[in-house]
């Protein structure tokens, strides 16, 4: 399996997960000139913006979840920015969560969701 293959089967479990505790998937793969959001979610008052790291099990044991820097949650608020003024959502709550996910050997998976993950140091 390819990177870009796990990447995809990862983002389509955490939205099989998301799902399942009652999120509504609003958008995959927000793309503008910022960069990317792996999934946009509806969550009660939130509008979630979830990055989704995925790793195979030999992948130097290290959690999925600490590639998600601060450079890179800087991004993320940014491309937020965008896709709020771009889509006039602004009367929802954004909220960031991080969603890590481990693939076994044996084909089974860890799932890690960290809700409310890292927050913007400026007002929206």
């Amino acid at each position: 399996m390819s990177d870009a293959e796990l990447g995809r089967k990862g983002e389509k479990e955490a939205c099989d997960y998301l799902i399942g505790i009652g999120y509504q998937i609003f958008r995959q793969n927000y793309r503008c000139q910022l960069g990317e959001v792996d999934i946009i979610a509806l969550d009660a008052e939130y509008i979630v913006f979830i990055e989704v790291k995925t790793r195979r099990e030999s992948h130097l044991g290290i959690n999925p979840l600490l590639s998600v820097t601060q450079s890179k949650s800087d991004k993320i608020i940014q491309l937020c920015k965008h896709f709020l003024s771009e889509t006039q959502m602004i009367n929802l709550q954004p909220r960031f969560d991080v969603i890590g996910i481990v693939v076994h050997k044996n084909a089974t998976l860890t799932l890690e969701h960290i809700k409310n993950a890292f927050n913007p140091t400026t007002a929206y």
